[in-house]
């Protein structure tokens, strides 16, 4: 088995870091543009291609919105892989330890004897 600490699906991890700085340069191009398409919507008097920029505001909310929820998705996807693998290799490690003082204590237990008792052998311990 790997190591816990190994690394997986690294193409998932870079596709998250895209999409993330993707929805940020949305983010930034949508506040530049839209005061633009305003104040030229306003100084043209034209209440149509006012609604038709802020229909372009939200759109692009929307799409930042949409990207940075995907990225993040796949964050935590990723991060519920790493913790149930880190959680087998504990678990592994945990059982191992067990059985491993289980023997001893069973290897213990039939090397015990009591002189005082008849055959030099306590009851209680097979």
């Amino acid at each position: 088995m790997s190591t816990a600490t190994e690394k997986r699906f690294w193409l998932l991890r870079r596709l998250s870091r895209v999409m993330s700085v993707g929805a940020w340069v949305v983010l930034v191009i949508v506040l530049l543009v839209t005061p633009v398409g305003f104040a030229r919507a306003i100084i043209a008097g034209a209440p149509e291609e006012f609604m038709q920029w802020l229909g372009y505001a939200v759109s692009g909310l929307a799409i930042f919105i949409t990207l940075l929820f995907q990225a993040q998705m796949i964050q935590v996807l990723l991060a519920i892989e790493e913790n149930t693998k880190q959680t087998a290799y504990v678990l592994e490690k945990l059982t191992t330890l067990t059985q491993q003082v289980r023997d001893r204590l069973g290897e213990a237990a039939a090397d015990r004897r009591d002189p005082d008792l008849p055959g030099g052998v306590d009851p209680r311990f097979p």
